[in-house]
C-alpha cells in the first residue's frame, strides 16, 4: 500500500465515523479512533499534571492505519 492509499482508507474510516456518531466533533473522532496520540504531562516532580497530543507530522500515513481502532 503506498502513501495515497494509506490516506484514502484513512479517510474513509473517518468517514464511517462521522456517519455512526454524528454528535462528535472532529478531534473527538480523532481522538476516539487513536489518530491523535496523548502523552502525560509530568511537572519537575515527575507527578501527572495534564495531557498533550504528540505531534505526528513525520509519521507515515501507513503507520497511522495501523494503529487507528477500527473498533469505534
Amino acid at each position: 500500500m503506498n502513501r495515497q492509499e494509506a490516506n484514502r482508507e484513512i479517510l474513509n474510516e473517518l468517514s464511517k465515523a462521522v456517519e455512526k456518531y454524528p454528535q462528535l466533533r472532529f478531534h473527538q473522532l480523532l481522538y476516539n479512533m487513536d489518530v491523535q496520540v496523548s502523552v502525560p504531562k509530568l511537572d519537575k516532580n515527575g507527578h501527572m499534571a495534564g495531557m498533550y497530543f504528540e505531534d505526528l507530522h513525520h509519521e507515515e500515513s501507513e503507520k497511522t492505519l495501523e494503529r487507528m481502532s477500527k473498533d469505534y
